[in-house]
């Protein structure tokens, strides 16, 4: 991969080293992933560019939320103005 942190698959999949992810087209399927509302979520967001071509990039936010059920467990969102929501699985 390139110094890039996200590089673009194709339309539907983004990745991140060996973490690929999604494109969420609705509302319903994102709030699928977060299935119990009683759970405390820790979160954390920051600036990232995804790799759309060789040399180029674009702009996007990462969000890396954590959530403990006897233990620790993460999962990516990457929200980008040009190419869409991704999410990865829980890992």
């Amino acid at each position: 991969m390139s110094n890039f942190e996200f590089q673009k698959v194709n339309s539907r999949v983004i990745r991140s080293g060996d973490n690929y992810l999604a494109k969420v087209d609705s509302a319903e399927s994102f709030s699928s992933i977060f299935v119990d509302e009683e759970t405390t979520y820790g979160v954390s967001v920051r600036d990232a560019q995804m790799q759309t071509g060789d040399s180029t990039y674009t702009p996007a936010m990462a969000f890396t939320y954590s959530m403990e059920d006897g233990s620790v467990r993460f999962i990516d969102v990457v929200v980008c103005p040009l190419l869409g929501t991704f999410v990865s699985d829980w890992y």
